[in-house]
């Protein structure tokens, strides 16, 4: 069966994702473009919510992948759509994955069009509790 393609605009990573009933999708513990962890080595889960838009009513399938830099693997999935009506920016609720970290690092999101596009990239480091005390104190000033 032919598949449709979508637009993928962007990916976001958190720690887990809700839905309500009335449709409302609620993303916990949403990630920045740095994932500041208390100690490495540590085991991180990431539940990924992806926004695109879907010109047409139809089926889609989508490939992405997720590269970890620190040992080069990568870890690759798909998703399927089906879509009543066309629309944009869409939050689509999509994959989770779960990585080892031994050392610093970076990760990337890329999905699959022609050629491999990347969509989200993140550094993977320590943070000390003075700078987790900061962002906190500035995401609280105004």
């Amino acid at each position: 069966m032919p598949h449709n393609t979508a637009t993928i605009r962007s990916v976001l990573l958190c720690d887990d994702i809700r839905q309500e009933i009335t449709g409302k999708i609620i993303l916990i513990g949403l990630y920045s473009t740095v994932i500041g962890l208390a100690k490495i080595p540590s085991k991180i889960r990431f539940r990924s919510a992806i926004i695109l838009d879907i010109p047409d009513g139809g089926d889609y399938k989508m490939i992405f992948r997720l590269i970890d830099h620190s040992d080069n693997s990568i870890m690759e999935t798909e998703m399927e759509l089906s879509a009543v009506e066309p629309g944009n920016n869409i939050l689509l609720p999509g994959f989770v994955f779960g990585i080892n970290v031994d050392k610093p690092s970076n990760i990337e999101i890329q999905y699959q069009d022609g050629g491999w596009q990347t969509i989200g990239t993140w550094q993977i480091r320590t943070v000390d509790e003075r700078e987790q005390s900061l962002s906190l104190e500035s995401a609280t000033d105004d």
